[in-house]
């Protein structure tokens, strides 16, 4: 019980709980091992002269650098999917490059035989229990990433399933030593099963890198609601200290370009103002101007400093920056134009940021919902409304509003 305790706790200090964060962190693992079984191999090639070594390590390097273009593309994209893009192309023509290398071997031996190893029951059993585990997991891992609308991951997933299923042609050697006790038999089967795995490696990595190098974006103006929400998705990550400075940057711009007598004050809001709970990554602003100012010349300024207008009546103008036909952009902002005595958001940000319990509810709220609603932001936001209203009413009164 306390094993299960610890380790529950350990999941939890790491955020492995989370899909992306567990599988980031699995990530680095095989790159490592990937990289670690290529130099092995081609040591350990040069040593008995063995053909079969220099391919596998070849392999093994392909897929190690697969990974590694995984975490440059999540480290480098900052959620552009142009670049995202790049990486994505680059990780499924490394991935055909090493099926194809892998499938050459395998039509060798159809001329060449080689002895195999006698692995005995237990370690055969051991390594196909091994092998159909990952390849389950492989298979579901690859369905939760493209539901996850996640490319990179998604490319992540796809090698994780080609190595999954290569691995099943040394299952089938493994299996067939033991129970033969005769290595020399296994070789024209592995062929076989190797080369129809190494043509399934091929024919997927084809198709998606087609897939990913066709793939063109409309400009948003001509997307359905549909596509916009999928391209921009509901997600929330961890509180990152990051927020207040980018807030500070943005602030000082705005002010830079729009003059202190159109503008009173700029106050960061949204969740991302509110302490230690998680948010979409992207900064509220509000911005209250001069009652005697003309509100909508305020947005015609915002527009000039890359700012487009979302929503707008007679006394409130969204706008937004951040947004583009590719994704968004590293640094995302929501400013809300507002009058003097229209600045509610402020007393919700102080009211959660003293009561943080009271805030660690709205954040699992929120992680509920973004589940459910996570390619409608309408929805996401009227699903919150009852108790964001609610939080609301507590804070005018506090405060004495």
């Amino acid at each position: 019980m306390i094993i299960f305790k610890r380790i529950k706790q350990f999941l939890i200090k790491y955020n492995l709980f989370d899909f992306k964060t567990r599988n980031h962190k699995l990530a680095l693992v095989a790159m490592v091992t990937n990289f670690g079984a290529a130099a092995f191999k081609i040591i350990a090639a040069f040593y008995i002269s063995s053909y079969f070594l220099i391919v596998s390590s070849f392999y093994s390097l392909g897929i190690g650098l697969t990974v590694q273009l995984f975490f440059r593309g999540v480290n480098r994209s900052n959620l552009i999917a142009t670049k995202e893009k790049k990486y994505v192309v680059l990780m499924y023509s490394t991935l055909l490059v090493s099926s194809i290398i892998y499938s050459f071997y395998m039509i060798r031996q159809f001329y060449i035989e080689v002895d195999e190893f006698n692995y005995g029951m237990v370690l055969s059993l051991g390594i196909a229990i091994v092998s159909f585990t990952e390849l389950g997991v492989a298979i579901r891992g690859l369905i939760k990433s493209y539901y996850l609308r996640d490319s990179l991951l998604t490319a992540r997933k796809v090698v994780t399933l080609i190595s999954a299923l290569v691995a099943i042609a040394v299952t089938q050697s493994a299996i067939i030593t033991f129970v033969t006790n005769d290595g020399s038999l296994t070789f024209n089967y592995n062929a076989i099963l190797g080369l129809i795995m190494g043509s399934i490696a091929i024919l997927i990595s084809t198709t998606m890198l087609i897939r990913n190098v066709i793939r063109d974006n409309k400009p948003l103006d001509q997307m359905t609601m549909e596509e916009f929400w999928e391209l921009f998705p509901v997600f929330l990550v961890p509180h990152k200290n990051a927020w207040t400075r980018r807030f500070a940057r943005e602030k000082r711009y705005i002010f830079n370009h729009m003059t202190r007598k159109n503008v009173k004050r700029i106050e960061h809001i949204g969740s991302t103002a509110i302490n230690d709970i998680q948010a979409k990554n992207i900064i509220d602003i509000l911005i209250i101007i001069d009652g005697r100012k003309n509100i909508i010349e305020i947005a015609q300024m915002m527009e000039k400093i890359g700012y487009r207008i979302m929503d707008q009546s007679e006394s409130r103008i969204s706008l937004n920056k951040g947004y583009t036909k590719h994704g968004f952009a590293r640094d995302v902002f929501h400013v809300h134009l507002r009058y003097k005595n229209d600045c509610n958001e402020i007393y919700f940000r102080d009211y959660l940021n003293a009561h943080p319990v009271l805030a660690k509810e709205y954040e699992a709220l929120k992680l509920d919902l973004a589940d459910i609603h996570k390619y409608n932001q309408d929805a996401y936001d009227d699903a919150k409304s009852i108790f964001v209203n609610d939080v609301m009413k507590k804070a005018l009164i506090a405060y004495h509003v």
